[in-house]
């Protein structure tokens, strides 16, 4: 495929390689809030998210020196739209996840505990005592074949409503940072 990518993505895979450099992003996790929420309860849920999965992966007891690593981009679907009435988009997150030393194995027979850690952090959600905010299918997570992820996590980079310190995290035990 030979197309031109926008200067602006290209920063931001810029940014994202640089963050990789000894240990590369094995896991590609979505998650994807099925209710309406502000960007900042966005962060939080995903924060808390990023926590529940260290303890799932790792056990209540993980060395919090040593949590998950990688990076977390947010998106909001309506952020490409021209629709000035009315904001549809509910929040997602993609995260490239690093390999990680107590995960000990070939990553794709460790998928499904990383599979499963993380949907058992996310449906563990809860907007209020009544909704669940993401829903079972709400979750997915792959291995990353190749170094076009990074321009599928960037591709709303070239936006001018997408700014790097409101959509570009990255992990450690306290969530996003």
């Amino acid at each position: 495929m030979n197309y031109e990518i926008h200067p602006k993505i290209s920063r931001q895979i810029t940014t994202i390689k640089l963050y990789e450099p000894n240990q590369p992003y094995i896991y590609f996790a979505t998650v994807t809030f099925q209710h309406y929420i502000s960007e900042d309860d966005a962060k939080r849920f995903a924060s808390i998210l990023i926590r529940r999965f260290n303890k799932k992966l790792f056990g209540r007891n993980y060395d919090r020196s040593e949590p998950v690593r990688g990076i977390a981009v947010m998106e909001k679907a309506s952020i490409i739209r021209d629709d000035k009435k009315r904001d549809r988009g509910n929040f997602h997150f993609h995260f490239l996840i690093k390999t990680h030393p107590s995960l000990i194995g070939e990553p794709q027979d460790l998928l499904q505990r990383v599979e499963s850690a993380f949907r058992s952090a996310a449906l563990g959600l809860n907007l209020n005592e009544t909704q669940r905010l993401v829903s079972k299918l709400g979750t997915d997570v792959k291995l990353i074949r190749d170094e076009h992820i990074y321009e599928y996590v960037t591709k709303e980079a070239w936006h001018p409503a997408w700014k790097q310190h409101e959509r570009l995290f990255f992990l450690d035990s306290a969530g996003l940072v």
